[in-house]
């Protein structure tokens, strides 16, 4: 393989490198997303029957 190929070769090899690494960052990132979003609907949920507590003792 002559420089110029080898060269081009070893620039391709980053470039997945880096789809992959970006692609496990946006995976990571979409997990986090949706484990959030999940304990916020929990936290409301919970907050909800927290307040409808409050209201049933205060009858």
């Amino acid at each position: 393989m002559s420089g110029c190929a080898a060269w081009r070769h070893s620039e391709l090899a980053r470039m997945k490198e880096k789809r992959v690494v970006l692609r496990v960052i946006e995976a990571v990132s979409e997990r986090e997303a949706a484990r959030n979003s999940r304990d916020a609907a929990l936290d409301a949920q919970r907050l909800a029957e927290n307040k409808g507590a409050d209201l049933h003792l205060l009858r």
